[in-house]
Protein backbone atom coordinates (compact mmCIF):
# COMPACT_ATOMS: atom_id res chain seq x y z
CA UNK A 1 0.00 0.00 0.00
CA UNK A 2 1.44 2.85 -1.17
CA UNK A 3 0.03 6.57 0.64
CA UNK A 4 0.85 10.20 0.15
CA UNK A 5 0.01 12.71 2.83
CA UNK A 6 0.33 16.18 0.93
CA UNK A 7 1.03 18.11 3.40
CA UNK A 8 3.00 17.92 6.55
CA UNK A 9 2.22 20.18 8.93
CA UNK A 10 0.22 19.86 11.80
CA UNK A 11 -2.77 17.82 10.26
CA UNK A 12 -0.75 15.99 7.87
CA UNK A 13 2.97 15.50 9.73
CA UNK A 14 1.12 13.32 12.73
CA UNK A 15 -1.39 11.47 10.85
CA UNK A 16 1.65 10.65 8.59
CA UNK A 17 4.10 9.87 11.58
CA UNK A 18 1.36 7.68 13.01
CA UNK A 19 1.06 5.69 9.67
CA UNK A 20 4.63 5.22 9.52
CA UNK A 21 4.46 2.91 12.38
CA UNK A 22 2.96 0.22 9.85
CA UNK A 23 5.92 0.19 7.73
CA UNK A 24 7.38 -3.23 8.51
CA UNK A 25 5.18 -4.30 11.10
CA UNK A 26 2.49 -5.63 8.63
CA UNK A 27 1.99 -8.31 6.16
CA UNK A 28 0.79 -6.28 3.57
CA UNK A 29 3.95 -3.62 2.32
CA UNK A 30 3.34 0.49 3.33
CA UNK A 31 4.96 2.79 1.78
CA UNK A 32 4.61 6.22 3.60
CA UNK A 33 5.56 9.20 1.44
CA UNK A 34 5.21 12.50 2.69
CA UNK A 35 4.69 15.65 -0.40
CA UNK A 36 7.16 18.48 1.37
CA UNK A 37 9.25 21.36 0.59
CA UNK A 38 11.55 23.91 2.38
CA UNK A 39 13.04 23.79 5.56
CA UNK A 40 10.95 21.31 6.72
CA UNK A 41 11.26 18.85 4.61
CA UNK A 42 14.68 18.96 4.59
CA UNK A 43 14.74 18.49 8.70
CA UNK A 44 12.95 15.05 7.80
CA UNK A 45 15.24 14.13 5.27
CA UNK A 46 17.70 14.27 7.53
CA UNK A 47 16.63 14.14 10.90
CA UNK A 48 13.01 12.18 10.35
CA UNK A 49 9.82 13.42 12.01
CA UNK A 50 10.03 14.52 15.72
CA UNK A 51 6.15 14.02 17.30
CA UNK A 52 5.90 15.64 20.39
CA UNK A 53 2.70 15.09 22.98
CA UNK A 54 1.98 15.78 25.99
CA UNK A 55 3.20 12.30 27.75
CA UNK A 56 5.19 11.33 24.56
CA UNK A 57 8.19 11.68 22.33
CA UNK A 58 8.91 9.80 18.95
CA UNK A 59 10.38 10.25 16.01
CA UNK A 60 9.80 8.43 12.59
CA UNK A 61 11.34 8.28 9.24
CA UNK A 62 8.82 7.67 6.16
CA UNK A 63 9.64 6.07 3.19
CA UNK A 64 10.39 9.08 1.05
CA UNK A 65 10.66 12.97 1.28
CA UNK A 66 10.27 15.01 -1.93
CA UNK A 67 8.26 17.47 -3.78
CA UNK A 68 4.79 16.43 -5.66
CA UNK A 69 6.77 16.81 -8.76
CA UNK A 70 9.36 14.31 -8.06
CA UNK A 71 6.93 11.83 -6.95
CA UNK A 72 7.49 8.39 -8.57
CA UNK A 73 4.79 5.42 -9.16
CA UNK A 74 1.24 5.38 -8.14
CA UNK A 75 -0.44 6.07 -5.14
CA UNK A 76 -3.14 3.54 -3.31
CA UNK A 77 -4.27 6.97 -1.05
CA UNK A 78 -3.64 10.36 -0.95
CA UNK A 79 -4.58 11.79 1.53
CA UNK A 80 -4.70 16.33 1.09
CA UNK A 81 -3.59 17.96 4.71
CA UNK A 82 -2.72 21.20 2.58
CA UNK A 83 -3.69 24.69 3.32
CA UNK A 84 -6.62 25.35 1.26
CA UNK A 85 -5.07 28.49 -0.67
CA UNK A 86 -2.74 26.13 -1.71
CA UNK A 87 -4.73 23.00 -3.08
CA UNK A 88 -4.79 22.84 -6.71
CA UNK A 89 -0.97 23.62 -6.66
CA UNK A 90 -0.47 20.74 -4.34
CA UNK A 91 -2.51 18.51 -5.83
CA UNK A 92 -1.97 19.23 -9.67
CA UNK A 93 1.50 17.44 -9.95
CA UNK A 94 -0.12 14.41 -8.46
CA UNK A 95 -2.75 13.62 -11.31
CA UNK A 96 0.65 11.45 -13.10
CA UNK A 97 0.80 9.12 -9.96
CA UNK A 98 -2.89 8.07 -10.31
CA UNK A 99 -3.95 4.67 -10.81
CA UNK A 100 -7.95 3.05 -11.30
CA UNK A 101 -8.35 2.51 -7.93
CA UNK A 102 -6.60 5.63 -5.86
CA UNK A 103 -8.58 6.56 -3.34
CA UNK A 104 -8.28 10.80 -2.48
CA UNK A 105 -8.49 11.50 1.18
CA UNK A 106 -9.26 15.43 1.79
CA UNK A 107 -8.90 16.65 5.35
CA UNK A 108 -10.04 19.78 5.44
CA UNK A 109 -12.98 22.07 5.59
CA UNK A 110 -14.67 23.74 2.43
CA UNK A 111 -17.43 22.84 -0.63
CA UNK A 112 -15.07 24.60 -3.29
CA UNK A 113 -11.80 23.12 -2.32
CA UNK A 114 -13.03 19.61 -2.53
CA UNK A 115 -15.02 20.31 -5.83
CA UNK A 116 -11.81 22.10 -7.11
CA UNK A 117 -10.04 18.57 -6.26
CA UNK A 118 -12.76 16.96 -7.94
CA UNK A 119 -12.49 19.32 -11.06
CA UNK A 120 -8.64 18.13 -11.31
CA UNK A 121 -8.53 14.45 -10.42
CA UNK A 122 -10.32 11.75 -11.21
CA UNK A 123 -10.37 9.28 -8.33
CA UNK A 124 -12.65 7.95 -6.06
CA UNK A 125 -12.83 10.68 -3.09
CA UNK A 126 -13.86 9.78 0.31
CA UNK A 127 -14.84 13.59 2.19
CA UNK A 128 -13.30 13.78 5.86
CA UNK A 129 -12.08 16.61 8.50
CA UNK A 130 -9.75 16.32 11.49
CA UNK A 131 -10.29 17.68 14.81
CA UNK A 132 -7.10 18.34 16.51
CA UNK A 133 -4.63 20.83 18.23
CA UNK A 134 -1.24 20.04 16.73
CA UNK A 135 0.96 22.38 14.89
CA UNK A 136 4.59 23.01 13.40
CA UNK A 137 7.03 23.66 16.33
CA UNK A 138 10.10 23.83 14.34
CA UNK A 139 11.40 22.50 11.03
CA UNK A 140 10.75 18.47 11.49
CA UNK A 141 9.09 18.78 14.57
CA UNK A 142 5.13 18.49 15.31
CA UNK A 143 3.57 19.41 18.36
CA UNK A 144 0.17 17.89 19.26
CA UNK A 145 -1.47 18.93 22.25
CA UNK A 146 -4.23 17.48 24.13
CA UNK A 147 -6.31 13.90 23.80
CA UNK A 148 -8.09 15.34 20.76
CA UNK A 149 -7.15 14.33 17.20
CA UNK A 150 -9.81 12.61 15.46
CA UNK A 151 -10.13 11.91 11.93
CA UNK A 152 -14.08 11.87 10.84
CA UNK A 153 -14.41 10.55 7.16
CA UNK A 154 -16.71 8.77 5.13
CA UNK A 155 -18.79 8.61 2.12
CA UNK A 156 -21.64 6.44 0.94
CA UNK A 157 -20.58 5.95 -2.01
CA UNK A 158 -17.13 4.33 -1.14
CA UNK A 159 -17.74 2.67 2.13
CA UNK A 160 -15.44 -0.03 1.44
CA UNK A 161 -12.43 2.22 0.94
CA UNK A 162 -13.75 3.77 3.98
CA UNK A 163 -14.24 0.75 6.31
CA UNK A 164 -10.33 0.03 4.94
CA UNK A 165 -8.95 3.10 6.07
CA UNK A 166 -10.55 3.42 8.91
CA UNK A 167 -9.14 -0.31 10.17
CA UNK A 168 -5.70 0.91 8.65
CA UNK A 169 -6.08 4.07 10.47
CA UNK A 170 -6.64 1.82 14.15
CA UNK A 171 -3.52 -0.07 13.24
CA UNK A 172 -2.12 3.38 13.01
CA UNK A 173 -3.06 3.96 16.59
CA UNK A 174 -5.62 7.00 15.21
CA UNK A 175 -8.73 7.80 16.51
CA UNK A 176 -11.51 7.68 13.91
CA UNK A 177 -15.00 8.58 13.74
CA UNK A 178 -16.35 7.13 10.41
CA UNK A 179 -19.31 8.76 9.71
CA UNK A 180 -22.68 7.46 8.25
CA UNK A 181 -23.69 10.46 6.40
CA UNK A 182 -22.23 12.24 3.20
CA UNK A 183 -19.28 14.80 4.76
CA UNK A 184 -19.44 16.82 1.78
CA UNK A 185 -22.74 18.11 3.26
CA UNK A 186 -20.96 18.92 6.67
CA UNK A 187 -18.58 21.63 4.70
CA UNK A 188 -21.37 22.99 2.67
Amino acid sequence: MKIAIVGVGGVGGYIGAKLCSLIGTQKKKYEIIFIAQGEHAQAIKTDGLRVIEDDAEFTVTPTTVCAAEEAKGTFDLILVCDKSHAIEEAVLPLKKNLHADTVLMPLFDGVENLQAISNILDSKIIHGYVDAQSHILAPGVIRKEGNVFTVVFGDPKFIGESLFVNYMFKDAGLQTKLSEEDIYSRNS
